[in-house]
C-alpha cells in the first residue's frame, strides 16, 4: 500500500448487492401505474431538500468584497456565424411524468447522449430512446425498468438524479439513478445499468450498489474513462452536507456482466470538507487518454466562500487499482488550485433570482457547482478539460451569466493552464444551466437556458472556432427553441443540469438537450415543462481518421467464446457476441491487444497495426484458467 500523506483518504471497496441481466428493453411492457414513492421522501419536495443542502453548505460569505468579472463578453459579434440547428425535436415532457405522478416533478434534470444509431434522453424518473432523426424508438419509460428482475429498490423505486452516457470506447450505454426512499435515513444506493450491446433498446447488466456509509449520494454524476466509470457526488448526513465522495466503478466487470463488480470509494471529508459540486472527466473523441492515465475530477473554489485557492478550479487525480484496491489514491494535482479570472458566484443559499415574464415565478440560478459535463479530449499534443458554471454578472440588478473554461495540459508531461475562458452575457437576459464541449478540431459550444422579465425561458447555444481570438463566443448565438410559457410552480427549481454531447460518428456534431415551457404546457400544469433535443455542426470541423479491428474469440477446440473481453492497452474494449465475434473502431496506429473471459486465460498482448480507413482481422484463442490479467 502507498504511504499516504496526512489527511489523505484511504480507499473503501464495495461490491454490488444485486445483479441481473434485464430482458431486452424493447420486449418489456411500459409501467404506467402510480410512481412508487415511500414517505417521508417525496419527489415533489425534492427541491426543498436541495435548498436545505445549499443553505447549510460549508461555504458561506466570508465578508470579502465580491469579485469583479474581467472576462465578461457583453456584446454579440456584428456578423453572427453560429450554425443553425440541423435537427430539432421534442423530448420527454412533464406530461409523461404526470401520467405516473399527477403532482408533477420539478426539476427535470434533463440530460442525454448520442451514440452511433440512437439518442437516449433522461429526465428525473424516466428515459426514452430516439433514433438519430428524433423519431421515438421507445415510449418514455421509468428508469427502474432497466432493473427488471434483479429485485430490491432499483427495480421498484424511481428517485431521479439520472445520468445517461454513451461509452464510445466500448460502444455501450450507461444509465444510472440513485435510491433514497427513506431520506433522511439510510440506506442509500446507486442503481447502475450498462447495455450488453450497442442497442440501447436491448438487454442490460443491472446492478444495485449500496453506499459505503450513512451518507446520502446526492447529485451523482458519472464520467467514462478507460479503466473505470468514475462518479462524483455531494454527501449528506441527514440534512447536512458532509463534503463529497469519489467513486470508481470497475468498467470491465460492468461491461462483462460480472456479478462480482465493485467500486472503489474515497470519502473526501478528510481531504477538504468544502469540496462540493464536482465532476469526473468524461471522454470524447477518437484518441483516449494516455495508457494508465488517472481519472480527473474538478471542483471550483471562490474567495467569497473563503475557499482554498480563491477563484480557481481544483483538479484531482483518481488512481484506481482494481487488482490491488489498497494501492488506489485520490490526490490533488500539483498544479491545483488553478487560478481563473475572478468571478462572483453569489452566495449558495440565495434562491429564486432569475426572472420570468409575468405571471412566472422567479427561478433558481443553481450557481453552487460545476455544470455537467467535465468533458475530456486528447488532441495528441495536449489534453483538454472543458466545463462551465453560473456566475453573477451584476449584483445591482441580479443577472446570471455562463462562465466557461477550456484547460489544456501538454502531453506527455506538463501542467494544466487556462487556455480559454469567458463569461457570456451579451445582453440583459439571464443565461444559466449551461453545458459545454469542444469538437474534434477544438471548436467550442455552450448550450444554456435564457430568461428575463421580457424573455420566456428558452434554449439557446453559442460558440467559438478554435481559430477565434481568446475571450469569447465570437461565432454568436442561436436559438434552439424559444419558449412561450413560464413555470408557475413556486419552488423556483430549474434544471438541475443539461447536456452537450459530441457525436461519436463524426466527432463534429454537437447534440444538446434542455427544458423550456410553451404557453400550452404552462397552462396545462404549473410544472408543465417540456424538453428539446437539437444538433448542429461547425462547417470547419473534420472527422479524425479511424480504422477497424475485427475477429473472433474461440477456445483451442474452435468453440466460440461469447461475452469475452477484447481490449486494447489504451482502453478500447468490446464484448463478443454469441458467435465469438467482435468489431471495434480505433484510431490508426499500433495497438497492443489482448482477450480474456471468465474461467479462460488471457492471451499475451499482441501488437496490431491499424491503417486509416482499413480493416484488420485479429482472432484470439483462449485456454482454461481462472483470472483476468
Amino acid at each position: 500500500s502507498p504511504v499516504r500523506s496526512p489527511g489523505e483518504a484511504a480507499p473503501i471497496v464495495v461490491r454490488a448487492v444485486r445483479f441481473g441481466i434485464t430482458p431486452a428493453l424493447r420486449d418489456l411492457p411500459a409501467r404506467n401505474g402510480p410512481l412508487n414513492v415511500r414517505p417521508p421522501f417525496s419527489l415533489d419536495t425534492a427541491t426543498e431538500r436541495e435548498k436545505r443542502i445549499e443553505a447549510t453548505s460549508p461555504h458561506a460569505l466570508a465578508g470579502v468584497v465580491p469579485s469583479i468579472d474581467p472576462v465578461v463578453q457583453f456584446t454579440l459579434p456584428s456578423a453572427q456565424a453560429m450554425p443553425a440547428p440541423m435537427l430539432s425535436f421534442e423530448g420527454i415532457s412533464s406530461q409523461d411524468n404526470i401520467r405516473i405522478f399527477p403532482n408533477g416533478i420539478v426539476p427535470p434534470d434533463t440530460n442525454g447522449d448520442i451514440g452511433p444509431n440512437h439518442y437516449v434522453q433522461a429526465v428525473n424518473v424516466q428515459f426514452q430512446v430516439f433514433d438519430r432523426h428524433g423519431t421515438p424508438v421507445t415510449s418514455a419509460r421509468r428508469i427502474s425498468t432497466l432493473f427488471t428482475g434483479i429485485g430490491g429498490p432499483c427495480a421498484t423505486f424511481d428517485h431521479g438524479d439520472p445520468i445517461v452516457l454513451y461509452d464510445p470506447m466500448a460502444d455501450r450505454w450507461l444509465i444510472s439513478q440513485f435510491y433514497i426512499a427513506k431520506y433522511p435515513d439510510p440506506p442509500y444506493a446507486q442503481c447502475v445499468a450498462v447495455s450488453r450491446t450497442s442497442d440501447p433498446t436491448g438487454p442490460y447488466n443491472a446492478y444495485e450498489f449500496p453506499m459505503p456509509n450513512l451518507k446520502l449520494n446526492e447529485y451523482p454524476h458519472f464520467g467514462v474513462w478507460p479503466n473505470a466509470y468514475y462518479m462524483a457526488d455531494n454527501q449528506l448526513l441527514g440534512y447536512y452536507p458532509e463534503s463529497a465522495g469519489a467513486f470508481a466503478f470497475d468498467r470491465y466487470k460492468l461491461l462483462m456482466g460480472d456479478r462480482d463488480a465493485s467500486y472503489i470509494y474515497f470519502d473526501l471529508h478528510s481531504i477538504d470538507r468544502t469540496l462540493y459540486g464536482g465532476l469526473p472527466a468524461d471522454l470524447d473523441g477518437a484518441l483516449p487518454p494516455p495508457p494508465g492515465a488517472p481519472g480527473y475530477f474538478a471542483y471550483y473554489s471562490a474567495n467569497e466562500f473563503a475557499d482554498k485557492g480563491g477563484d480557481a478550479l481544483r483538479l484531482f487525480e483518481f488512481h484506481a487499482d482494481f487488482a490491488t484496491p489498497s494501492n488506489s489514491r485520490f490526490i490533488e494535482r500539483p498544479d491545483s488550485p488553478l487560478p481563473v479570472a475572478p468571478f462572483d458566484p453569489v452566495r449558495r443559499d440565495v434562491f429564486r433570482i432569475v426572472d420570468q415574464p409575468p405571471p412566472g415565478t422567479q427561478l433558481d440560478a443553481f450557481q453552487g457547482r460545476l455544470m455537467h459535463r467535465l468533458q475530456y479530449r486528447n488532441s495528441g499534443a495536449y489534453e483538454s478539460l472543458v466545463v462551465n458554471h453560473t456566475v453573477t454578472v451584476s449584483r445591482r440588478t441580479f443577472q446570471a451569466g455562463v462562465r466557461y473554461y477550456e484547460l489544456r495540459r501538454p502531453l506527455p508531461g506538463g501542467v494544466f493552464s487556462v487556455h480559454e475562458q469567458a463569461t457570456f452575457a451579451p445582453d440583459r437576459d439571464h443565461r444559466w444551466m449551461g453545458s459545454a464541449a469542444i469538437d474534434a478540431v477544438g471548436n467550442l459550444a455552450v448550450g444554456y437556458s435564457v430568461s428575463s422579465a421580457t424573455t420566456f425561458p428558452s434554449i439557446r447555444y453559442a460558440g467559438r472556432l478554435a481559430t477565434d481570438p481568446p475571450g469569447g463566443l465570437f461565432q454568436g448565438e442561436v436559438s434552439l427553441i424559444e419558449g412561450s410559457g413560464v413555470q408557475l410552480n413556486r419552488s423556483g427549481s430549474w434544471g438541475d443540469y443539461t447536456a452537450m454531447s459530441v457525436d461519436p460518428v463524426d466527432d463534429c456534431t454537437f447534440w444538446y438537450t434542455n427544458e423550456y415551457y410553451t404557453a400550452a404546457s404552462s397552462a396545462a400544469h404549473p410544472k408543465g415543462w417540456v424538453t428539446r433535443v437539437g444538433a448542429f455542426k461547425f462547417p470547419t470541423c473534420t472527422t479524425p481518421p479511424t480504422g477497424i479491428v475485427r475477429g473472433r474469440v474461440t477456445t483451442s477446440s474452435d468453440a466460440p467464446v461469447a461475452n469475452a473481453i477484447v481490449v486494447t492497452r489504451n482502453g478500447f474494449v468490446r464484448t463478443t457476441d454469441g458467435s465469438g465475434a467482435y468489431s471495434m473502431v480505433v484510431p490508426p496506429g499500433t495497438h497492443a491487444m489482448t482477450a480474456w473471459a471468465t474461467s479462460l486465460s488471457a492471451t499475451a498482448p499482441r501488437d496490431v497495426i491499424v491503417s486509416n480507413g482499413g480493416t484488420t482481422t485479429v482472432d484470439f484463442v483462449l485456454s482454461a484458467s481462472s483470472r483476468r490479467p
